[in-house]
Protein backbone atom coordinates (compact mmCIF):
# COMPACT_ATOMS: atom_id res chain seq x y z
CA UNK A 1 0.00 0.00 0.00
CA UNK A 2 2.87 2.96 0.85
CA UNK A 3 4.19 2.31 -3.03
CA UNK A 4 0.27 3.61 -4.09
CA UNK A 5 0.57 6.81 -1.63
CA UNK A 6 3.67 7.42 -2.87
CA UNK A 7 2.53 7.50 -5.93
CA UNK A 8 -0.48 9.62 -4.97
CA UNK A 9 2.07 11.96 -3.33
CA UNK A 10 4.24 12.17 -6.48
CA UNK A 11 1.55 12.69 -8.54
CA UNK A 12 0.42 15.37 -6.60
CA UNK A 13 3.61 17.00 -6.67
CA UNK A 14 4.03 16.66 -10.14
CA UNK A 15 0.54 18.30 -11.01
CA UNK A 16 2.03 21.13 -8.46
CA UNK A 17 5.00 21.91 -10.77
CA UNK A 18 2.85 21.27 -14.20
CA UNK A 19 0.63 24.66 -11.84
CA UNK A 20 3.29 26.42 -11.84
CA UNK A 21 4.11 26.65 -15.65
CA UNK A 22 0.76 26.90 -16.05
CA UNK A 23 0.52 29.91 -13.93
CA UNK A 24 3.22 31.44 -16.17
CA UNK A 25 1.42 30.92 -19.10
CA UNK A 26 4.09 28.18 -20.09
CA UNK A 27 1.43 25.41 -21.29
CA UNK A 28 3.72 21.97 -21.24
CA UNK A 29 2.29 19.51 -24.36
CA UNK A 30 0.58 16.11 -23.20
CA UNK A 31 3.45 14.41 -24.90
CA UNK A 32 6.10 16.56 -22.91
CA UNK A 33 4.01 15.69 -19.35
CA UNK A 34 4.06 12.21 -19.84
CA UNK A 35 7.72 11.89 -20.67
CA UNK A 36 8.56 14.22 -17.86
CA UNK A 37 6.36 11.85 -15.58
CA UNK A 38 7.86 8.75 -16.51
CA UNK A 39 11.02 10.20 -15.80
CA UNK A 40 10.50 11.33 -12.65
CA UNK A 41 8.92 7.58 -11.61
CA UNK A 42 11.03 5.33 -8.50
CA UNK A 43 12.48 1.80 -9.92
CA UNK A 44 8.69 0.23 -8.69
CA UNK A 45 7.60 1.67 -11.49
CA UNK A 46 10.18 0.49 -14.47
CA UNK A 47 7.67 -2.49 -15.63
CA UNK A 48 5.24 0.92 -16.56
CA UNK A 49 7.85 2.85 -17.91
CA UNK A 50 9.18 0.26 -20.09
CA UNK A 51 6.12 -1.12 -21.32
CA UNK A 52 5.17 2.32 -22.39
CA UNK A 53 8.50 3.20 -23.73
CA UNK A 54 8.56 0.17 -26.08
CA UNK A 55 4.89 1.17 -27.31
CA UNK A 56 5.99 4.45 -28.79
CA UNK A 57 6.19 4.51 -32.58
CA UNK A 58 9.59 3.05 -33.93
CA UNK A 59 10.42 2.45 -30.41
CA UNK A 60 11.25 6.26 -29.67
CA UNK A 61 9.75 9.20 -28.37
CA UNK A 62 9.36 12.24 -30.27
CA UNK A 63 9.43 15.26 -28.10
CA UNK A 64 10.86 18.65 -28.78
CA UNK A 65 12.37 21.14 -30.89
CA UNK A 66 15.47 22.62 -31.24
CA UNK A 67 14.10 25.72 -29.19
CA UNK A 68 11.69 23.52 -26.41
CA UNK A 69 13.01 23.42 -23.46
CA UNK A 70 12.15 20.41 -20.87
CA UNK A 71 11.73 21.13 -17.01
CA UNK A 72 13.52 18.18 -15.70
CA UNK A 73 13.32 17.44 -11.78
CA UNK A 74 16.38 15.16 -12.23
CA UNK A 75 18.29 17.47 -14.11
CA UNK A 76 21.37 19.30 -11.40
CA UNK A 77 21.41 22.06 -13.59
CA UNK A 78 20.28 23.83 -16.98
CA UNK A 79 22.01 22.64 -20.04
CA UNK A 80 21.51 22.77 -23.77
CA UNK A 81 23.15 21.91 -27.02
CA UNK A 82 23.28 24.90 -28.85
CA UNK A 83 25.96 27.65 -28.48
CA UNK A 84 23.52 30.38 -29.81
CA UNK A 85 21.09 30.07 -27.39
CA UNK A 86 23.73 32.13 -24.71
CA UNK A 87 23.83 35.69 -24.12
CA UNK A 88 27.17 35.33 -22.15
CA UNK A 89 29.62 32.62 -22.87
CA UNK A 90 32.82 31.15 -20.76
CA UNK A 91 34.52 28.37 -21.96
CA UNK A 92 36.89 25.99 -19.78
CA UNK A 93 37.33 22.48 -18.22
CA UNK A 94 33.69 21.89 -16.63
CA UNK A 95 34.24 18.34 -16.69
CA UNK A 96 31.51 15.73 -18.21
CA UNK A 97 27.80 15.66 -17.20
CA UNK A 98 26.71 11.95 -16.73
CA UNK A 99 23.28 11.53 -18.71
CA UNK A 100 20.31 8.73 -18.02
CA UNK A 101 21.29 6.34 -19.83
CA UNK A 102 24.92 6.03 -18.15
CA UNK A 103 26.93 8.09 -21.25
CA UNK A 104 28.70 11.13 -20.05
CA UNK A 105 29.35 14.37 -22.32
CA UNK A 106 31.67 16.94 -22.20
CA UNK A 107 30.28 20.60 -20.39
CA UNK A 108 32.38 22.61 -22.89
CA UNK A 109 31.15 25.96 -21.26
CA UNK A 110 28.90 28.02 -18.62
CA UNK A 111 27.10 30.72 -18.89
CA UNK A 112 23.64 32.70 -19.02
CA UNK A 113 20.46 31.40 -20.95
CA UNK A 114 17.51 34.09 -21.59
CA UNK A 115 14.40 32.47 -22.93
CA UNK A 116 11.22 34.07 -23.72
CA UNK A 117 7.76 33.13 -23.55
CA UNK A 118 5.30 33.02 -26.44
CA UNK A 119 3.70 36.15 -24.50
CA UNK A 120 7.12 37.60 -23.84
CA UNK A 121 7.84 36.94 -20.82
CA UNK A 122 11.62 36.67 -20.01
CA UNK A 123 13.70 33.93 -18.06
CA UNK A 124 17.12 34.00 -17.17
CA UNK A 125 19.09 30.90 -16.82
CA UNK A 126 22.16 31.57 -14.62
CA UNK A 127 24.98 29.27 -15.44
CA UNK A 128 24.05 26.94 -17.84
CA UNK A 129 26.12 24.43 -19.20
CA UNK A 130 26.89 24.06 -23.35
CA UNK A 131 26.75 20.13 -23.71
CA UNK A 132 27.01 19.70 -27.87
CA UNK A 133 25.98 16.00 -27.27
CA UNK A 134 22.98 16.06 -25.31
CA UNK A 135 19.66 16.16 -27.28
CA UNK A 136 17.24 18.25 -25.45
CA UNK A 137 17.39 21.46 -23.71
CA UNK A 138 16.62 21.00 -20.03
CA UNK A 139 15.48 23.20 -17.09
CA UNK A 140 16.67 22.23 -14.11
CA UNK A 141 14.01 21.92 -11.08
CA UNK A 142 15.56 21.04 -8.56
Amino acid sequence: MEVITDMVVHMSDFQDIINQFTNFEIILPDELQAYLLLRTLSDNWDTLVVALSNSAPNGKLSLATDSTWVADIDASFHVTPHRDFFSSYTTGDYGYMRMGNGRSCKIVSIGDVCLETELGYKLLLKKGKHVPEIRLNLISTS
